[in-house]
């Protein structure tokens, strides 16, 4: 698949650290595409823009039907674009089932488990994060009898750059 922008390679390993020699040079080296400036990497051939992915991970011992997983990533897609002011195209959802004992919790009462593990771009204010985890917590306390103590959101914030789909490299999040 041809890579469009500007490219230059990058040594890498595990261990090592971006632009310099790699800690195991057996490891290889990354091509990575930059683009000038000038070039809005978000731009589309029709005139509109696309937004960073954000991907929103769910672990739950709750043993859901496909339905019932369909119904639950509509809803946090909805919820998502509302409270963070965006448009639903690039919003990731994996829901994965777990055992009991792969999830815990200190102050978890008896009942399902849910955490959700916000993978979003930075610079979004606290009311707006807060707003998005209240209401994904109401919602699956309300719909799949979550006891309020077993559901927890955790936001991972990360540059819009470090967010890409194929097609697309994130920029950053502004109100606009």
């Amino acid at each position: 698949m041809p890579v469009t922008g500007y490219q230059r390679i990058v040594p890498f390993s595990l261990g090592g650290k971006r632009d310099q020699e790699p800690a195991n040079p057996t490891c290889g080296s990354l091509v990575v595409s930059e683009w000038p400036p000038e070039i809005d990497r978000n731009l589309q051939s029709d005139g509109s823009r696309t937004q960073a992915m954000p991907l929103l991970q769910f672990d739950t011992t709750l043993s859901l039907s496909p339905a019932e997983k369909t119904e639950l990533a509509e809803f946090v897609t909805a919820c998502y674009t509302e409270e963070m002011a965006t448009t639903a195209g690039h919003v990731a959802i994996s829901i994965r089932e777990r055992e009991d004992c792969d999830l815990h919790l200190g102050r978890a009462v008896d009942g399902p488990l849910v955490f959700l593990d916000a993978e979003i771009r930075q610079g979004r204010p606290f009311e707006r994060k807060r707003a998005f985890a209240l209401g994904t917590m109401t919602y699956l306390c309300e719909t799949f009898d979550v006891p309020e103590p077993n559901a927890k959101v955790v936001f991972t914030e990360h540059p819009g750059e470090s967010m890409m789909g194929v097609d697309r490299v994130g920029g950053e999040w502004n109100e606009e």
